[in-house]
């Protein structure tokens, strides 16, 4: 009976700790959209104050660049940032943003769904480990394992014999 209790705490004590990772993921998601969100309006700020100087520039006919190149790397700070932001969104989603257009595309896609661009080539990760222990387990041509090879054994002896 105690092991059918002590059953059902350990399998509670699971399920709260699975509900507790996907409320974490949940939270920190909000959090990263509500950011994203925050940065877009920056942005909007941003893209307003270079066209009221733009239009202020033009009907002055007086030219200040660097009023214009200020801007301009405000707005590339704040978009670097966003794209940044929508990356680690889109790994939320389970997703990728393409490069060219800011799309969300599936991970597995090759080309945006959007803009047609073609994303770089998947790259699978071997694990080093595995095919170092593979190495170290394989057997020589006698059938001797894990480096004991009984031909290295009898040319080292002939060797010394010689």
């Amino acid at each position: 009976m105690n092991r059918v209790i002590d059953d059902l705490i350990a399998s509670a004590k699971s399920l709260a700790d699975k509900a507790g990772k996907a409320t974490d993921k949940a939270v920190e998601y909000s959090r990263l959209k509500y950011q994203s969100l925050q940065l877009s309006n920056e942005l909007k700020g941003l893209y307003e104050k270079l066209g009221n100087a733009v239009y202020t520039m033009v009907k002055s006919d007086f030219d200040n660049k660097d009023l214009m190149d200020s801007i301009i790397g405000e707005i590339d700070h704040v978009r670097e940032a966003l794209e940044q932001l929508e990356s680690r969104l889109a790994e939320f989603k389970n997703a990728v943003v393409c490069p060219a257009c800011g799309a969300v595309n599936d991970k597995d896609a090759c080309y945006c769904n959007k803009c047609g661009n073609k994303f770089a080539p998947k790259v699978e990760e071997a694990p080093a480990a595995a095919e170092e222990q593979h190495e170290e387990s394989a057997s020589c041509c006698c059938g001797e394992k894990d480096g004991e090879c009984c031909c290295e054994k009898e040319t080292d002896e002939e060797n010394k014999a010689e």
